[in-house]
């Protein structure tokens, strides 16, 4: 017996491919908007990739764990359940442990490598990073349990949706948050 068809992952992927295209598309758009300012501080151009590379990571994780969960039945997707909320607060701590981390990496590096920054932006830099990181991963954490409940519900395969869904959406998230934050603290 067959568990995966082609015909059915096509049926199934395309679109959704489609539709994150279209968003990476928009991502970029709004990065080439923002272009002049990202410029005048450049560790917020390192912060970037670093942002939207651990959201997607992150996203994928859970995931991978909740499509692997709901097709052996180990996760249900409703309120209390156990196994659900033992991933949802790993994925949160997993979450903050990293954005902190990352950032205090890209604090200490980016001096030593010679960017010029001011130490009053670093500080703020920093702020903004962990903001950044922990609103991402919030939303994360509700898209990637959203997209498996959908998915599984409506008969798609997890594995076909959620992933590529996530990582996508945290790259466009990623950089709008992080625009938004900057806007909002002044720099």
């Amino acid at each position: 017996m067959t568990v995966y068809s082609t015909r059915k992952i096509m049926k199934e992927s395309l679109p959704l491919l489609t539709f994150c295209i279209a968003l990476g598309i928009a991502g970029g758009q709004i990065l080439n908007q923002n272009e002049e300012s990202l410029i005048r501080l450049p560790i917020f151009l390192v912060m970037i990739p670093v942002i939207n590379g651990v959201g997607g990571n992150i996203g994928s994780i859970l995931g991978a764990r909740l499509s692997s969960g709901l097709h052996l039945g180990s996760i249900e997707l409703k309120r209390g359940g156990d196994e659900l909320r033992k991933n949802v607060l790993s994925t949160v701590l997993l979450g903050i442990i990293s954005y902190t981390s990352l950032t205090i990496f890209i604090l200490i590096i980016s001096p030593l490598m010679g960017m010029e920054v001011d130490s009053d932006i670093l500080i703020e830099a920093g702020y903004i990073m962990i903001t950044t990181g922990l609103l991402l991963t919030a939303i994360v954490v509700i898209i990637s349990v959203l997209v498996a409940r959908f998915s599984f519900e409506y008969g798609f395969d997890p594995d076909n949706t959620v992933t590529p869904l996530v990582t996508t959406l945290c790259d466009f998230l990623g950089i709008l948050i992080l625009i938004a934050i900057i806007g909002a603290v002044g720099i």
